[in-house]
This record gives structure tokens, sequence and C-alpha cells, in this order.
């Protein structure tokens, strides 16, 4: 439970797609021989604030390796707050000193989650292995940082599933901010996510 600091209490819950669609877009696959890799068990986060996705990646990645201990906005602020030293971001998010960017391997190491940190794109085929291959077995959510197209705002998203269906190579993306989870093919979501985004940088990601 989170106070916004007018007396109103907040509390998110884990948000991800209504299941019915989510199943949905799983199922959408069945219908052609495909092979595919999905993390069901990984649930993105709202990010908290306007610019709190690599906070919101890092507590939804912490909580896929660990059973939530807290309400995901109180851990948001919390961990904003040990990043950039600050002490009233749980009452004061929206303030320009506690909702900034920042780079997500930063927190992903602080709390041992990070494996690698590569500046750099990787191929679908690491991707899949990241994800637990073609078996499906010990995959671990994917980090990735991007950058707009014509400014200089950047984004952190996860990729928590890969699939293969009619020769296109597809990922499945989890998004923090809407949150949104949807089918992506590779090469658009490498140069042009929903047509602003590109993916530079990649968070290989571990159990603590």
């Amino acid at each position: 439970m989170l106070d916004t600091g007018n007396g109103i209490p907040v509390s998110l819950q884990p948000v991800r797609l209504p299941a019915e669609l989510r199943e949905r877009l799983y199922n959408r696959l069945a219908e052609v021989r495909v092979a595919r890799c999905v993390l069901e068990d990984f649930e993105i986060y709202e990010q908290c604030q306007t610019q709190w996705c690599w906070a919101a990646v890092t507590t939804s990645v912490l909580y896929f390796f660990s059973a939530p201990t807290a309400d995901p906005c109180l851990t948001q602020c919390q961990l904003v707050n040990c990043i950039l030293d600050l002490e009233d971001c749980c009452l004061n998010g929206d303030s320009e000193d506690c909702n900034v960017p920042w780079p997500t391997n930063d927190p992903l190491d602080k709390l041992d989650l990070l494996e690698k940190y590569l500046p750099n794109v990787i191929s679908f085929g690491d991707l899949k292995r990241e994800l637990g291959g073609a078996n499906c077995q010990d995959g671990r959510p994917v980090g990735c940082g991007l950058d707009a197209l014509g400014s200089n705002a950047s984004h952190a998203v996860v990729i928590a599933g890969w699939c293969e269906i009619d020769q296109k190579e597809k990922v499945w993306v989890c998004d923090p901010e809407g949150p949104d989870e949807d089918w992506f093919i590779y090469n658009d979501f490498l140069r042009l996510y929903h047509e602003r985004w590109e993916w530079a940088r990649t968070y290989r990601t571990k159990e603590p």
C-alpha cells in the first residue's frame, strides 16, 4: 500500500493482460506449426512514475525469481530511494528529484540480478538460449534498453518469450509503460519498436 501524499492509499497489483486475452495470443500460434517458449510466470509491473521503467523492470525481474514480498509500487519507490540516495520518493515519487531516468543495469546489478550487461543487441538465437531454448527449461527474462529515434529519451522493457512461425522470428515483449504485452517480429522490435524505439542495450538476468 502506498500513500501518495494526498491521503489516498494506492496499491498496485501485478499487471498483466487478462487471462483470456493472453491465452488467445498464445493459442493464436497453435493454429499453425510453431516452435515457441514463453516464461508464463513472468509478470511485468506497471511503472509507478513516468520515468520509472528501470525500477519497474528491476522489480518485475526480482519477483520472477522470488515471490513478491511487498506492494510492487512500494518496492519501486524504495528501490529509487536506494539507487538515488534519497528518502522521500515513496511520498513524492513524481518530484523532479525522484522521477528521473536511470541505467537499468545499475539496480539490476545492485540486487544481484544482472548476469551480464551488453552495450548492444543480441541475436534471436542468443535470445532463445537465454529464454530456455527449444526445451523451454530454466529460462531467464532478458532486459532491453531502448533509445528513442530522434531524441535523447530512453526506455526499458523485457523479452519473456520467443516463437518461430511461418519462417518469422517473434519475441514476447513486456512493457511496463501501459503496461503492455504482445508478440513482435524480432527485426521490427530490433529497429522500430512502436515506431519510436530502437533496441540498444541488453541485460542478461540471473537468479540472485
